[in-house]
Order: C-alpha cells, then sequence, then structure tokens
C-alpha cells in the first residue's frame, strides 16, 4: 500500500499508536488513554521506559515524504489535533454510532473526520467526507465505506448544532468538553479549584509558542535581532521577573528553524522560560564549581555558563547514556567550554571533584506542567505514576545532596505542578536531612504566569 496524501499519513500514524497503545473508544472520561529535543520524562534513574511521543514520531516519520510546507502543516494538525481532542471526538461520534475500540482504523477515521468538520473551518466539508471514505478503502476496510459516509454527512448536516453541544458539555463535563481524562481534570480542581482547573485544561489545548534563548556566549541581542530580522523572523520581547532583559524572545512567525544560520550557529537556544526559574535562583558566580545532575539536553547546563560567562566549572551527569551525546552537540554548538560531561561509568569523578558549591537537580517527572507541549501525555498518564515519581525524584535529590559543600547551595526543580512531586518531595527531604533548610521556593503555574508550569526549591546546607 503506498502511502503518500497527508490524511493517509496521518491515519498511518494514529493507526500506529492505537495499535501500539490500545487506546479504547469513549467509555465516559476514565475509558480514554492517552526543548528542540524531547524533554524527560520517566527514565532518568533507568526506572522508567520513555515513550515514542506524537510529535517525535512525526519528525520521523515526515522525513520519508516529499511534502509541501503546506501538506507537512495539514499532516501535522490533524495529527495533534486528533490526539488532542481525542476524548471529545469520541464522545461526538458515540452521539450517532457505536464503535468498538478493536476497530481502531474505523475509529481513527471518523476521528479525522470529525476534527476536520468541527473543528477546522478551512477545509470544505465535501473533501472531509470524501476523503474519509477514500480511507476506508485505502486501509483495507471497504465495508465501513458506507457507514462513514452515513456518519460524516450527518455532521455535516448538524455540524452548527453539534457545535453548540460542546459549548453545553463544556459547561457540564469540563473532561468531555476539553478533552482531559476525568481524573487529571478532578485532581486539578481539589487542589487548585474549578475555574483554575478549567483554565488548565484550556491551556493545554492552546498551540504552544515558540521562545528563544538569547545565548550571549555567542553573541549580542542587538546581532541577534538585526540577523532575525534578515532571516524572516518575526519576534518580541519577553519580560519576565526571573529573567533579564533581551535575554528571551517569542517567535511569532519564522521559516523552518532547522535553515536559520543563527540557530545553527548557537545564537539563541529553543526554550520556554519557565525552565529558567531553577538557573537563576541557582545564582551561580564565575569562580564556583556546580554540579548540573540532570544535564541532558542541555538547555539549564548551557544557560548557566552564559550567566557566569564560560569562567567557571560546570560538570554536567545524566544517567541516560543515549541523552549525553545531544548534551555534548548542545554544549559545542552553544560555545560552552566551561564544562566537563560526566558518563554514569565515570561516576567516580564526579565524587572526586565534590563537594560543589551550588549543585542543579532538574529531575524527571509527570511533565504536567508542560502537557500542551506533549499532546499525548494527558492520555498515557496514569494517577499511580505521581506517586512512584515522587520516590524517585526523592532518591536522586537525597543522592545529589550529598556533593555539596557546607553553606553550599542546592536547587530541585521539576516541569511538574503536581504537589505530591514539588512541595512535599522538599517536605520529605528535609525532614530526613536536617542539615539542610529551605531559603525559598516558586511554583509557576500558567493561569497565573503565562508560561509553562515549572516548581524550584532552594535549599541551603548547614555551614
Amino acid at each position: 500500500m503506498e502511502i503518500k496524501k497527508p490524511r493517509e499519513i496521518a491515519l498511518k500514524v494514529l493507526n500506529e499508536i492505537s495499535k501500539e497503545l490500545n487506546y479504547p473508544a469513549h467509555t465516559k472520561s476514565k475509558g480514554s488513554y492517552s526543548e528542540q529535543l524531547p524533554s524527560k520524562t520517566f527514565n532518568q534513574e533507568r526506572k522508567f521506559k520513555e515513550p515514542i511521543f506524537i510529535e517525535e514520531r512525526l519528525e520521523k516519520i515526515l522525513q520519508n515524504f516529499p511534502l509541501s510546507d503546506k501538506d507537512r502543516r495539514l499532516v501535522w494538525e490533524l495529527c495533534l489535533g486528533v490526539k488532542k481532542w481525542q476524548l471529545t471526538l469520541d464522545w461526538l461520534i458515540s452521539q450517532k454510532t457505536k464503535i468498538h475500540s478493536k476497530e481502531y482504523i474505523l475509529l481513527n477515521i471518523l476521528r479525522l473526520g470529525v476534527y476536520q468538520i468541527i473543528f477546522l473551518t478551512k477545509i470544505p466539508n465535501h473533501a472531509a467526507v470524501n476523503e474519509s471514505v477514500e480511507l476506508t478503502k485505502k486501509f483495507g476496510i471497504p465495508s465501513f465505506t458506507r457507514l462513514v459516509n452515513a456518519v460524516l454527512r450527518t455532521f455535516t448536516r448538524e455540524r452548527e448544532q453539534l457545535r453548540e453541544m460542546l459549548k453545553q458539555i463544556k459547561k457540564t463535563k469540563p473532561d468531555i468538553g476539553y478533552s482531559h481524562p476525568e481524573w487529571i481534570y478532578n485532581r486539578w480542581k481539589a487542589i487548585y479549584g474549578e475555574q483554575n482547573a478549567i483554565k488548565l485544561l484550556k491551556w493545554n489545548n492552546l498551540p504552544p509558542k515558540t521562545y528563544a534563548r538569547l545565548n550571549t556566549l555567542r553573541t549580542t541581542a542587538d546581532n541577534l535581532i538585526k540577523k532575525w530580522k534578515e532571516e524572516g523572523v518575526d519576534f518580541k520581547e519577553l519580560n519576565l521577573p526571573w529573567i533579564q532583559e533581551k535575554i528571551v524572545f517569542e517567535l511569532k512567525s519564522y521559516p523552518s528553524l532547522n535553515k536559520l544560520e543563527s540557530l545553527q550557529s548557537g545564537w539563541f537556544y529553543i526554550q520556554d522560560p519557565s525552565t529558567l526559574l531553577s538557573v537563576t535562583m541557582l545564582g551561580a558566580s564565575n569562580d564556583e564549581k556546580i554540579l548540573d545532575f540532570c544535564a541532558a539536553p542541555g538547555g539549564k547546563t548551557t544557560f548557566i555558563a552564559q550567566l557566569i560567562n564560560n569562567k567557571g566549572s560546570i560538570f554536567a551527569y545524566d544517567s541516560d547514556v543515549s541523552r549525553l551525546d545531544i548534551l555534548k552537540e548542545n554544549l559545542n554548538r552553544l560555545g560552552v567550554e566551561c564544562c566537563k560531561v560526566i558518563r554514569p561509568e565515570q561516576f567516580s569523578e564526579l565524587e572526586s571533584n565534590a563537594p560543589y558549591d551550588r549543585v542543579l537537580v532538574d529531575v524527571p517527572c509527570s511533565n504536567t506542567g508542560v502537557m500542551r507541549r506533549r499532546i499525548e501525555l494527558r492520555w498515557r498518564l496514569k494517577p499511580h505514576k505521581i506517586k512512584s515519581l515522587q520516590q524517585n525524584q526523592f532518591e536522586i535529590l537525597s543522592k545529589a545532596a550529598r556533593y555539596v559543600r557546607n553553606g553550599g547551595t542546592i536547587i530541585y526543580s521539576t516541569c511538574s505542578i503536581e504537589p505530591e512531586e514539588n512541595s512535599e518531595v522538599i517536605r520529605k527531604f528535609l525532614n530526613q536531612h536536617p542539615e539542610y533548610k529551605i531559603d525559598c521556593d516558586k511554583q509557576l503555574l500558567p493561569f497565573i504566569d503565562g508560561v509553562d508550569g515549572a516548581y524550584t526549591a532552594r535549599l541551603i546546607k548547614n555551614k
């Protein structure tokens, strides 16, 4: 079977995910699962296997298809849109027909069709219907051609009524209306209140913005701005309390990032501003010895080097060997000269260089603060994972704390908005490590700070 059209590619990707993870159709809300580089997930100490998310899968598969930019964007829109709105789509489909979860090819064809009809405005209804009908033949289920045709034509006729139903379901069942597992919505409602929980659901459904962090080891803000104008990059400066002026910019429109000379030359790094809070709170100076204990892919490590102007000593360690090449690549591209990468088999070197003046521990976490950048995460994450992650995080923090000098600083950070992974880890750590005291901590929340969620705590070791 030759696959070459955007909808065919999108369906192929969605089918692969359904087959691997066995996503079921809609059965209330508990029935659906679901930096430059992939973010750390559940494997920092080799206890969890890192999944392949749809964004990474799309990047790889699209390398095999000579599509126009317009068709590439359509594939991305269809795949991410269907996965993001999966629960809502399944609920809509269930109003018209019942599909067994094992019929995942049929279900994904209907999801694609309904998504185009209900959520997109630039695709003609007849194109959404006809292309979906053709997919049943292309993907070996011609017996469902009439069903797909009939269901989708019903959606085209009743589109406005169905859109009105969606407005109502958002009020009565926000988890279905905003396409999140019921347990996540209930959890956030209990922690942050109903209105803030709904704000989080809405935030996760917004397209993530692209932010660039100026790399002053390679250039100045004025030079970068001049270069961006030459490259056709539209941007605006971002001002936040924890970031210096002219350091972070929102990229509003731009050519393919990989084709930008300014990126290839290391003049900037793609990085959400929430991730810079922990480095700012680290407060490193150029006469200190610093340990980045969970360093890959290097966004925080390179920012530390930037703030100390390449004049201190940074030791960058990560237990995940598969990510060390990416770390080294970023260090080289951004011109970091004061950093030594420590591999797991070289751990004795990390110990022999102790104690360190400052230690940064950016632990693997549930990633709930960056859920809008990981479309499938809402379906993959399960309630019990948060508790198991908490223990892993505590162990990593306790291990890293051994290497801090008396009077030194350790920073604990996550990209989670779950108290169990943040304040509760710190509370447990302080109870078992009386030699440490908390200096300050900060939780960034999308509905308050307008950036991805993140947590940072600064702990001081007694002199």
